[in-house]
């Protein structure tokens, strides 16, 4: 089955049986099996996702490869909670997917809302200058989430746009010969 497989990769992957005749675990997948990275490494997940799923009990309504590696996208906790839900005999891999994307979804946003009571958490800084300072900033290019985007994702923190990140109070936290590092992301530059 494709349990096996994969967790006879994933053996070889993590004692690096492949050693002997290739000098990556990747070269060996597509010497000795002919399969790309991508499918080697999701024979690996699928098995990982069947070890976590069967200890839901549900024997009879396992996934197929296909659906566990789309089940791989969550964290164990969630592929177990989902296998006991779903149909698997009656679930096609994209109505799967549907899912498996709500689900994170709905993860992130929760994310967010822990993060930001995090922040609303967090102490002032004292009245004070600094001989260094450290940036990262939240940055908001307001395309998260849009496909057009090729699907990233919002971030599960709140951020800033350009504009606020530029009114930050740097000058006068700033010790005269302060050190500034900030962080950017490569479409700022």
């Amino acid at each position: 089955t494709f349990v096996d497989v994969g967790l006879v990769l994933m053996e070889i992957r993590d004692r690096k049986g492949y050693r002997f005749e290739h000098k990556t675990f990747e070269r060996y997948i597509e010497s000795r099996w002919g399969w790309s990275r991508s499918q080697g490494y999701n024979y690996i997940q699928a098995a990982e996702v069947m070890r976590n799923v069967q200890s839901t009990g549900q024997n009879g309504n396992e996934p197929s490869l296909t659906q566990a590696v789309e089940l791989g996208a969550l964290v164990p906790e969630a592929q177990r909670n989902l296998a006991s839900q779903v149909d698997f005999s009656q679930t096609t891999v994209r109505d799967l997917r549907d899912i498996v994307r709500d689900r994170r979804d709905e993860r992130r946003s929760e994310l967010r809302e822990n993060n930001a009571k995090l922040v609303q958490a967090v102490s002032p800084l004292p009245v004070d200058t600094y001989a260094t300072i450290v940036l990262d900033p939240p940055w908001d290019w307001g395309d998260e989430g849009d496909d057009a985007q090729f699907g990233r994702a919002r971030p599960t923190y709140g951020t800033m746009p350009v504009d606020e990140i530029a009114a930050l109070p740097v000058d006068t936290l700033a010790a005269k010969d302060a050190h500034l590092y900030l962080w950017i992301t490569n479409r700022s530059l």
